[in-house]
């Protein structure tokens, strides 16, 4: 169920330690929902797939999600969004400025 739709839905819940330098990503269900010509979906088992070598910024992340779902789609018009949310886990305010460059990059 979609956030807000029903004001009755009950979503559980969960606690994740983070340490420094964790980071993880959040996407809409047109990401893992989104087809090749065939009409497969790409679902979590390629997001997971894309995911593991990641590097560690954001910018390579959310990337790679982007650069394979155009491999896989080859073209085919996407049904819905694709957005697609990164955030890493700093230690410091200092650090966190320093990589807070990377968000505006992304769309130019």
């Amino acid at each position: 169920m979609a956030l807000g739709i029903d004001a009755g839905t009950v979503y559980p819940e969960t606690e994740v330690l983070l340490a420094p330098g964790d980071q993880f990503l959040m996407h809409t269900d047109g990401v893992t929902e989104a087809k090749n010509p065939d009409g497969e979906m790409f679902g979590t088992e390629c997001l997971d797939v894309v995911l593991k070598p990641t590097s560690g910024n954001a910018r390579s992340m959310i990337g790679g999600v982007l650069e394979a779902l155009e491999a896989f789609t080859v073209g085919t018009l996407p049904a819905d969004d694709n957005t697609l949310l990164a955030l890493k886990f700093v230690q410091s305010r200092k650090k966190a400025g320093e990589i807070s460059g990377e968000w505006r990059a992304l769309g130019q």
